[in-house]
């Protein structure tokens, strides 16, 4: 199975920029070995932010070679892609309860995998602090990685933060 389009250089940039707008996931959901970030506190840090630049992630199921997977797509605008796949283990077979909570935790894997989204362990108070600061600092160092300028407006002075 292919990873990636031919080109990515259009989605690259693109995920740059939403990236600058995902701090992380907050792990809201209550399970029996503590919190964990679920798959609507995930999809609430990237969905936005990627959907603005463009980008367009789909997460559909497939069977290969014996084995159920999600596969977690990228799609740019411009038609560029990328994708991971993760697979869905299920121990005991003919429980779709089963079925479907190891679909769940494989499509939170993919989200986490091919975005890097960080679990953040927080009451979200100190998250508003440290937004504006982390993102100062974030564009600074793209900007000595990346001299030309990519088309992200830093937040503030006028510029809507998209979320």
């Amino acid at each position: 199975m292919e990873m990636q389009s031919e080109t990515v250089g259009k989605l690259v940039e693109a995920l740059i920029n939403a990236r600058k707008d995902m701090d992380g996931a907050v792990k809201n959901g209550k399970g029996n070995w503590g919190a964990y970030a679920s798959l609507e506190d995930l999809l609430e840090c990237c969905m936005s932010p990627l959907l603005y630049n463009g980008i367009m992630m789909t997460q559909p199921t497939i069977y290969e070679n014996g084995v159920n997977q999600i596969v977690t797509q990228l799609t740019h605008t411009s038609g560029e892609w990328m994708k991971s796949t993760v697979s869905i283990t299920v121990v005991k077979d003919n429980d779709p309860q089963k079925a479907l909570a190891g679909q769940t935790y494989a499509r939170r894997g993919g989200i986490e995998t091919i975005l890097s989204i960080p679990r953040i362990d927080d009451d979200g108070e100190s998250q508003v602090k440290k937004n504006s600061v982390k993102r100062d600092a974030t564009n600074e160092m793209i900007d000595e990685v990346f001299p030309q300028k990519m088309g992200y407006e830093t937040p503030g002075a006028g510029n809507p933060v998209h979320k």
